[in-house]
């Protein structure tokens, strides 16, 4: 006589919840006999096997509604939900190395900023982090599509001689409809590196601070060149941004 097993002893054994193996039952994918006794419903030995086929094929990322007919499919036709399957998680393979360096970057955005906050006003002879700065405009919808996805990029751009107070974006591909803003002339200057902080609603700086205190440490300034690093909450909520200024001696 063939060994029958409850639904209890199933789910315990393969560590699968009732309700899930009754879903798949209700979806046609386990064949089940009942006992007329009891009315409860009992697991053949080939009922364990389908279950375990049927976690196999999820294990696979076959969607329940294809293993309703995968018992009908030929090998071709498996075959290709295979492949099928394969190019679909290459795809968020791939989407998940982004989000990975994504990660990575505000990581290290963070790390920076930790940095600078115990290191203000490091000198520096280049910068090597931003190249080219275009001009950020709310009606450029490739930059704003960028943005969602390298808020790093985002620039914070000061000419206090020409009143020049705006915002870019850095990037390698300069169309003819780009207003450049800033590019990175290396060895042509000195800069102090310091942390930017900037109100989230008012936009109002700290610009003028860190001028007066460079003043103070015998230098003049020029053109400042911020890049975005996160936004925290301290008794307000604030912008942080990676500065450099331009330095000379007084």
């Amino acid at each position: 006589m063939e060994d029958k097993f409850n639904i209890g002893t199933i789910s315990k054994t393969l560590g699968i919840p009732k309700s899930t193996i009754r879903y798949w039952e209700s979806e046609g994918l386990i064949s089940l006999d009942r006992n007329y006794n009891n009315e409860y419903r009992e697991f053949s030995v080939s009922s364990i096997f389908e279950i375990l086929d049927i976690l196999f094929y999820r294990k696979l990322n076959i969607p329940i509604k294809e293993l309703k007919e995968i018992n009908f499919k030929s090998t071709e036709d498996i075959e290709q939900i295979l492949i099928n399957n394969k190019k679909i998680i290459n795809e968020q393979i791939k989407n998940l190395k982004k989000t990975k360096n994504l990660i990575d970057e505000r990581l290290e955005q963070t790390k920076t900023f930790y940095y600078l906050k115990e290191n203000p006003y490091e000198i520096i002879d280049e910068i090597n982090n931003i190249g080219t700065v275009i001009e950020f405009k709310m009606s450029n919808r490739e930059i704003l599509n960028k943005y969602s996805s390298a808020p790093g990029h985002f620039v914070y751009y000061i000419d206090r001689k020409k009143n020049i107070y705006k915002y870019g974006f850095i990037t390698d591909n300069v169309t003819e409809k780009d207003h450049v803003l800033w590019k990175n002339e290396k060895g042509k200057y000195k800069y102090a590196r310091f942390i930017l902080k900037q109100d989230y609603y008012s936009l109002n700086t700290d610009v003028f601070k860190h001028v007066e205190e460079l003043s103070k440490r015998g230098y003049q300034v020029g053109k400042l060149i911020a890049r975005y690093l996160l936004t925290d909450y301290d008794n307000g909520k604030y912008d942080y941004y990676e500065a450099f200024i331009e330095i000379w001696d007084i």
